[in-house]
């Protein structure tokens, strides 16, 4: 559906569950604090390669800009209620 590579889906993987453990706080998963945390997470040494991935991401309709902050595809979040399953903008 949105045609990433492998490497690309263990990335984005982890800002999503990053995001979901971040989303109480509303912090942003895509700042340079948290970048830092899943680069490590990654074993990544140098945190800024995660901005090529954040490119492609954009790119590929994973994430989108909404006034000037990142915003995951909303058919990559979902939250499961009584009432069925439905997918939680971000």
């Amino acid at each position: 559906m949105l045609n990433l590579t492998e490497k690309e889906i263990i990335v984005l993987a982890a800002f999503i569950d990053k995001h979901k453990e971040l989303e109480e706080h509303e912090i942003d998963v895509f700042s340079a604090p948290v970048k830092k945390q899943i680069a490590k997470s990654l074993d990544m040494e140098d945190f800024n390669v995660l901005n090529n991935y954040i490119k492609a991401f954009k790119d590929k309709g994973a994430i989108r800009n909404v006034k000037g902050n990142y915003v995951f595809n909303p058919v990559l979040i979902r939250t499961d209620e009584e009432e069925g399953v439905f997918f939680q903008y971000v």
